[in-house]
């Protein structure tokens, strides 16, 4: 095919290329900016320089087994174009080969690559996952601006023949994963003799439903690895079958289509991060097995409506369930005792919620700014409820406080407008500051003898309350600031 033969085609948008061709010329597709998918023949052997360069909409390449080497510019801003697999034939990526294919997503490396251009993959900004072979020479700044990356690479730490700016934006690297492989639907590693973990999706997978098997090739898929499905555009739904134990950390983090989730009885662990900003998951079933929810597992699923904590799960960790905000109903069961801080926070949807009966420690912030929750019950196996707990709960009416709880501790119910009711049962010694500064709805409160220790602001901005102490004098341990809006209050008075 002579060079420049279709270039500037602008409506081309297919080609049928006959089996005899053997050769496609300089610039031979640029600018072809209809032009979406292409199956180039098995007769090729040579694909010069700028071929695709322009080619706005072309989406998916599959190279011919032959091909030896992606010159220069082949698919320079080719920006909507998310997955070429490369054969193990090429041992050459030119310059600026990949440069600004802004949606390319992942990058399976060949080990018969010896050698990749400067700025190959430059401004590849949602290119998440790279398999790179320690012994490819890289050129400057070949993956720069390309922010999103994870690389597995076989090399122990970094080759000396790497530049030093191979990795500016120091994202994260695992190093020695060596056994590395492809097939049409996922990239593995060989873990052990039995073994093996998912890495990541295969650069010829385009599907949409992504079905994880327990097995391969009679070996155990135990591990989806940390980053493995990291940013990937287009996977809707995951099944992960039975026999997989380990999901890492951020393994579908910003899968920003992905809607459902099915996970197998077997599954023990869900890393950090794990969904983090799946923006549209809907729908998931955790395993029985998993004991801790961790840190921001589900953060910024904005359409996560409703999920299930199973009975086996005894931690729910910092930022776990932060803006899913339209996260309704949250029943924690009886096994969990602690829910660090802000697990909850900025679930503007969330109405209807029941503790745990054996509920022991509860962070900062939990449930701060849950402003659809409309009642709670603290348990009493609680001693201390954690500073902001409940902070800016502006629809929260109703709190009932059982008998055990000794604390409530600094910000606790300050903002809730709303507030109209709450006891203080006789257990409580302490009250933190500004504990229910704001709570304008407030109208009447009783502060057994038991609370020994009150601090300032307690009531501060609570309009409308008259508080009955039962004390015959303030304690000496009250601070002189604990009524400073000058709330009506009454001495010696009896539940």
């Amino acid at each position: 095919m002579e060079s420049n033969l279709f270039v500037g085609c602008l409506k081309l948008a297919e080609v049928i290329l006959p089996n005899s061709l053997s050769k496609i010329g300089y610039g031979a597709f640029s600018n072809c900016q209809a032009l979406e998918i292409l199956e180039i023949p098995e007769s090729v052997s040579t694909i010069e320089e700028s071929v695709f360069v322009g080619c706005e909409r072309l989406k998916t390449v599959k190279l011919p087994n032959g091909i030896k080497e992606i010159k220069d510019s082949t698919f320079s801003n080719c920006p909507n174009l998310l997955l070429v697999h490369l054969p193990a034939s090429v041992n050459t990526i030119g310059k600026n080969a990949f440069k600004d294919c802004l949606n390319l997503s992942r990058v399976f490396i060949p080990s018969s690559v010896a050698n990749i251009g400067d700025y190959a993959f430059y401004n590849c900004v949602n290119l998440a996952t790279v398999v790179l072979p320690g012994s490819t020479i890289i050129g400057e700044h070949t993956f720069n601006k390309s922010g999103k990356i994870v690389f597995f690479t076989d090399a122990p730490s970094k080759p000396e023949n790497w530049p030093s700016n191979w990795n500016l934006h120091n994202r994260p690297v695992k190093w020695d994963m060596s056994d590395i492989i492809e097939d049409e639907e996922f990239i593995y590693r060989n873990d052990s003799s039995s073994q093996i973990e998912i890495i990541g999706l295969s650069t010829l997978n385009l599907g949409e439903k992504i079905v994880i098997p327990g097995s391969y090739q009679e070996k155990t898929v135990k591990l989806i690895y940390d980053y493995a499905f990291y940013y990937n555009p287009q996977i809707k739904e995951i099944e992960i079958q039975d026999g997989v134990v380990s999901i890492g950390h951020y393994a579908f983090s910003n899968c920003k289509t992905l809607e459902k989730v099915l996970i197998a009885d077997s599954v023990e662990y869900i890393g950090q991060f794990c969904f983090n900003e799946c923006k549209n998951l809907t729908s998931i079933m955790l395993s029985e097995r998993i004991e801790i929810i961790e840190k921001g597992t589900f953060f910024g699923c904005e359409k996560l409506s409703e999920v299930n904590i199973p009975i086996s799960v005894q931690i729910i960790e910092r930022d776990a369930f932060r803006l899913c905000i339209t996260l309704t109903t949250l029943d924690i069961p009886n096994s969990v005792p602690t829910i660090d801080d802000e697990a909850f926070i900025f679930c503007y949807a969330l109405e209807n919620l029941t503790l745990s009966s054996n509920l022991v420690n509860i962070g900062t912030s939990v449930f701060k700014e849950c402003t659809s929750l409309k009642s709670v019950t603290i348990p009493a196996s609680l001693s201390y409820i954690g500073k902001y707990s409940f902070q800016d709960c502006i629809s929260l009416t109703n709190v009932t406080i059982l008998s055990g709880v000794k604390e409530i501790g600094q910000e606790a119910f300050s903002g809730c407008t709303n507030l109209s009711q709450v006891n203080l049962p006789e257990t409580i010694t302490k009250i933190e500051g500004w504990a229910f500064f704001s709570c304008e709805k407030l109208e009447t409160i009783f502060i057994p003898l038991s609370v020994t220790t009150m601090e300032a602001n307690v009531f501060r901005n609570c309009f409308e309350l008259e508080i009955y102490v039962e004390a015959e004098t303030i304690p000496y341990t009250w601070v002189y600031n604990w009524n400073p809006s000058n709330c009506p209050f009454y001495l010696n008075h009896k539940p």
